[in-house]
């Protein structure tokens, strides 16, 4: 078994990411898993169930590096600095949805990649309320 190396709290479910960068979620709306409430008070137990991964994030060969949870949504990033979410997505970022599996955020024509098609090279997210932050290597915030 992988050590755990990150844990973010949403508000009624939990991530968790192992050195591997595979993403465990457990609770109520996480995600939008749809997995049955469970009691996240100390001491308690609770089964982690696994976040699939996007086909095409592991068909190049990468994997999510952070991760951070809010109400109802799940975001993610990726080793080549690409932003992925799951639940019930804010319209800021793309129409609200509710989706299954992480898909990517930020459209190949979003002004925030300097150029269609270019790569996004964030460095670090953050979310507070289910608003997304995200930092570019550059270091400009955007928020969606």
């Amino acid at each position: 078994s992988k050590k755990i190396q990150a844990v973010s709290m949403g508000d009624d479910h939990i991530l968790l990411m192992d050195s591997d960068g595979t993403v465990f979620s457990a609770g109520k709306s996480c995600g939008a898993l749809a997995l049955d409430y469970v009691d996240l008070e100390p001491g308690s137990y609770f089964k982690l169930e696994e976040i699939e991964a996007p086909t095409e994030l592991l068909d190049e060969g990468n994997h999510f590096v952070s991760m951070c949870a809010g109400p109802g949504v799940s975001y993610f990033l990726d080793n080549q600095g690409e932003v992925w979410g799951c639940g019930l997505i804010p319209q800021g970022v793309q129409p609200v949805v509710d989706v299954l599996k992480p898909m990517k955020l930020i459209p190949e024509n979003h002004p925030m990649r300097g150029g269609e098609g270019l790569p996004l090279n964030a460095e670090e997210i953050y979310q507070s309320d289910g608003t997304l932050f995200v930092r570019k290597k550059d270091a400009e915030w955007w928020v969606g």
